[in-house]
C-alpha cells in the first residue's frame, strides 16, 4: 500500500471517527460531563459553576423551544443559534417563550456568551461539536461607575468620630476612618486588620 494511500484512508479515518463521536450526544449528556469537568479538572469555583449551569440551561430551553424539539443533540446547534439567542436576551423580540423573559443588561450578556463559549470549547476539546467556539463572538463589557467623594463629605466623615464623648472610642473611630481611606480598605477588610499585622518598628 502506498504511502499516499494510507494517508488519505488515515484522513477519512479520522473524519469519520469524528462524525460518529458528533452524533447522537445529547445536550443534557454532555452539559452533565461538562459541570464534571469545571468541578473535577478546572477547579472551578461554586459560584462560577452555578452560575454557568442556570446560563447554559436557560440557552438549553430556548433552543428546543425555537427547534420545536424534545431533545436535543449538540451537533445540531449551530452559531444561528446562538446569534438568535443573544438577540432574544437583548432585545426580547423573539417567540413567547422569550417575551416571559426580561432583557439583561450588557455585564450579564458577557457572562452568558462566556458560558456558551466555555461549553463549546469544552465539547470541541471532545469532539462533540463542529462549531469552533472562537466563532461566538463576546461582547464588550460596560465599565462600572466609580463614584468619589467630594472634599467636603470627606470633611464631614472625618469630623464624624469628634462626635464621641468617650475618648478611646472616638480615636478608634477616626483611625478607622484614616485607615480606610488612605489604605483604600473596605469594611471586612479593616475588621480584619489585627494588631499583629502592624510592624512594631
Amino acid at each position: 500500500m502506498s504511502i499516499q494511500r494510507m494517508h488519505r484512508l488515515s484522513i477519512f479515518f479520522i473524519l469519520f471517527m469524528q462524525k460518529i463521536m458528533t452524533e447522537n450526544v445529547t445536550f443534557a449528556e454532555a452539559f452533565d460531563k461538562y459541570l464534571n469537568y469545571l468541578r473535577n479538572y478546572k477547579n472551578s469555583s461554586q459560584a462560577t459553576i452555578t452560575t454557568y449551569s442556570s446560563f447554559l440551561n436557560q440557552f438549553h430551553l430556548f433552543v428546543k423551544y425555537e427547534k420545536s424539539l424534545f431533545e436535543l443533540d449538540v451537533a445540531s446547534i449551530g452559531i444561528e443559534d446562538i446569534h438568535n439567542y443573544i438577540t432574544y436576551k437583548k432585545t426580547k423580540k423573539s417567540k413567547s417563550y422569550a417575551r416571559r423573559n426580561k432583557s439583561l443588561s450588557p455585564n450579564t450578556l458577557f457572562l452568558h456568551i462566556a458560558a456558551i463559549r466555555s461549553f463549546f470549547k469544552y465539547l470541541n476539546m471532545q469532539h462533540r461539536s463542529e462549531l469552533n467556539y472562537t466563532h461566538i463572538e463576546q461582547t464588550s463589557v460596560v465599565p462600572p461607575m466609580v463614584h468619589t467623594i467630594t472634599d467636603e463629605e470627606l470633611q464631614a466623615l472625618m469630623n464624624a468620630p469628634s462626635m464621641e464623648t468617650k475618648p478611646l472610642i472616638r480615636i478608634r473611630n477616626r483611625i478607622i476612618m484614616l485607615l480606610g481611606y488612605y489604605c483604600g480598605l473596605r469594611a471586612h477588610e479593616i475588621l480584619a486588620v489585627r494588631f499583629s499585622d502592624i510592624p512594631k518598628n
